[in-house]
């Protein structure tokens, strides 16, 4: 579950362990502190948390993955985040950013990962992100 207004608008994503028949009692908070380089800044406006989708993206688990949207990260670019999943517990993977510009050229106020969606069309599981004009 997202939540993009926490910390300043600074953002959070919370993740609920589940049983066959409820949620388990530990609850794992994700937040940018986590991918940052040391000190770690959290920045207000990054709105981290904003979209949130599941999927098996990453090999080397069996289990869902966080895929995370801070479309407010960087000015307004945005950044898509990728983390493995896990029996209670979650580790950063990696960060995705938009180069509809071209390879590396982000644009302030794209807000690349305003949203979010998941699937599996052939065989692994795939994302993809949208900035919030709805361009992929």
């Amino acid at each position: 579950m997202g939540a993009p207004e926490s910390a300043r608008t600074a953002g959070a994503a919370y993740l609920f362990e589940s049983t066959a028949s409820s949620l388990a009692p530990g609850t794992v908070v994700l937040s940018q502190t986590f991918t940052q380089a040391a000190p770690a800044i959290v920045e207000g406006g990054d709105r981290f948390g904003a979209a949130v989708a599941l999927a098996d993206v990453e090999p080397a688990t069996a289990h869902a993955d966080p895929i995370i949207g801070a479309p407010g990260e960087d000015a307004g670019q945005g950044v898509v985040q990728v983390w493995r999943g896990g029996s209670g517990a979650a580790t950063y993977a990696r960060m995705l950013l938009d180069h509809q510009a071209g390879p590396g050229v982000n644009e302030a106020g794209d807000h690349f990962g305003a949203a979010l969606a998941s699937g599996d069309l052939n065989g692994p599981a795939e994302m993809w992100s949208s900035d919030e004009w709805g361009v992929p």
